[in-house]
């Protein structure tokens, strides 16, 4: 057994097992591209038979000792990225491989230079640039910003397992774009670039479940619609209460547990709905509110977006439009909105102003 002051207790996880038990680990490695081959040219660390292959992996010593004349560097989150960086005079480009920076800290000349981080557009890509700032608070966020996230609409997915603490060394626009609960491109609660999500993915299942044991009539709205016509409510002149828009989508009929008898009839259909229980009835009421308040309060902070990429339109996206629409529309048919052309020319301006921009 080993007495209590042979062990590191700062030594934590899998990776730091060797240095808390004394034992000999392996080096850190960095891997790093040279993007300009003057600099290869000006070093004696490197006898390189191909100058045009400067794809290099040196253990934690030999990179701090490096000592490069750079002017720029970055450091990429992926693999893909680190491959595909361009030649860029004065700089070299970094594998960063996700989390942890110890193997870069010993590096002073790091600290002389620009320092960039590319990582991905979701919590654990901006969790990544906070610890890194610890480290260099030089770093600088490269093309992880709204305007990068909005254009990429088409590569949104949901992140499954998001970053749930509160980060620190942002600057605020890298703050608003991870924490603003009610901005309409926040990736901590909405958004991940690796859109505008209506329902995730758990609740998508969810409701498809009920849809596959016809809980619902026949006229009921399908997904696409129901996420279309909580868009339309969000957008309404006017507030329309949950007991007037509630019986459209799901059934005029009292359901069979404890709700109000008129919210379930309006996007689930003219019949009333038959739920096996009440936790059933329970988790398709939160689900539905928790996303039409979230809309709600998009639309207040004028962040609300079309939520469809509509410069790559493929015959499967446009079905989900015609029915997304079908749904939006309802709500301003069937809630008697439209009653005349002021109205009318209102909507349209509001639809185009906050979802087309």
């Amino acid at each position: 057994m080993l007495p209590p002051t042979a062990i590191d207790n700062c030594a934590h996880g899998i990776r730091g097992f060797c240095q808390r038990y004394g034992f000999r680990d392996k080096p850190a490695l960095v891997r790093l591209r040279i993007l300009d081959q003057c600099l290869v040219a000006e070093s004696e660390m490197f006898v390189i038979a191909q100058p045009a292959e400067l794809d290099i992996t040196l253990t934690q010593p030999c990179f701090a000792q490096l000592n490069l004349a750079v002017d720029k560097v970055f450091i990429t989150e992926n693999e893909i990225n680190f491959l595909a960086f361009p030649p860029v005079k004065g700089s070299v480009v970094i594998f960063g491989a996700g989390y942890g920076f110890q193997s870069l800290a010993q590096a002073d000349w790091l600290r002389d230079a620009e320092l960039y981080y590319w990582g991905d557009i979701d919590t654990h890509g901006f969790a990544i640039l906070s610890q890194l700032r610890a480290t260099f608070p030089q770093a600088i966020s490269l093309l992880m910003d709204r305007h990068t996230l909005l254009e990429h609409r088409a590569h949104w997915v949901e992140e499954p397992q998001p970053e749930t603490i509160d980060l620190q060394l942002f600057t605020r626009d890298e703050c608003a774009l991870y924490n603003d609960d009610s901005s309409g491109a926040n990736i901590r609660r909405y958004y991940n670039l690796k859109g505008l999500i209506v329902f995730s993915k758990r609740q998508k299942k969810q409701l498809e479940k009920m849809y596959a044991k016809q809980i619902f009539a026949d006229d009921a709205l399908n997904l696409e619609a129901l996420e279309g016509f909580l868009f339309g409510l969000a957008m309404t002149p006017v507030a329309i209460l949950p007991s007037v828009w509630m019986p459209l989508a799901f059934g005029e009929a009292e359901p069979v547990f404890t709700f109000p008898s008129v919210w379930m009839p309006l996007a689930f259909g003219e019949a009333e709905p038959v739920f096996t229980s009440e936790k059933e009835a329970k988790n398709l009421f939160e689900i539905v509110f928790s996303q039409y308040n979230s809309l709600i309060a998009q639309f207040e902070c004028e962040k609300l977006v079309f939520p469809f990429n509509v410069g790559n339109i493929t015959p499967q996206l446009l079905e989900q439009i015609k029915w997304w629409a079908h749904g939006w529309w309802l709500v301003w048919m069937r809630c008697r909105i439209i009653s005349n052309w002021k109205t009318h020319t209102l909507i349209w301006t509001r639809l185009w102003h906050h979802c087309l921009k």
